[in-house]
């Protein structure tokens, strides 16, 4: 009667064979695993990259909404635009004003009162655009290493415009 163990042991005509695997098998598995292994590594790098990149592009789009959006608000509200420097603008307000800071990777927004706003944004330009029906602000900016540049308006009501003919 034949049995079988499970240490691969095998009782035949009452004498022990033992099976096992020969050191040429094992190298070959040996070498398929490190391969699966290999490409499931570089796999996962490649996507690490991937996710990261998409994580830094995000923050980037993120903190250019919030700008834009605060700066739309500030021009909407605004009563007046002046540019003190190369790198600072103030938009002036009925009571008080906000002034713009725009250094080489970052925007400061101060505020009167209040608390600093900080964008992760750099503006490498700014120009003042206005004529009698408009007030507006040019930023140039890099997205994704590409340049874009951002333009906000806002218009001068017309009785604005009436009041500032009569007043001169």
């Amino acid at each position: 009667m034949v049995k079988k163990t499970m240490c691969m042991w095998l009782l035949h005509n009452r004498k022990a064979h033992i099976k096992a695997f020969t050191i040429q098998e094992l190298l070959v598995a040996m070498v398929i695993s490190s391969l699966i292994i290999g490409m499931v590594y570089a796999i996962y790098v490649q996507l690490n990259k991937q996710l990261y990149t998409y994580g830094s592009h995000q923050e980037e789009l993120v903190s250019f909404n919030q700008f834009k959006q605060v700066l739309a608000s500030d021009l909407f509200l605004g009563l007046a635009i002046e540019k003190e420097t190369e790198n600072r603008l103030t938009i002036r307000f009925r009571e008080g004003e906000h002034g713009y800071l725009f250094l080489e990777n970052k925007v400061i927004r101060n505020r009167e009162g209040t608390l600093q706003d900080t964008f992760d944004l750099g503006i490498s330009g700014f120009e003042l655009k206005a004529n009698e029906s408009y007030m507006g602000i040019a930023l140039t900016t890099k997205m994704d290493g590409e340049p874009i540049t951002i333009y906000e308006a806002k218009e001068i009501p017309i009785a604005d415009r009436i009041n500032s003919m009569y007043t001169k």
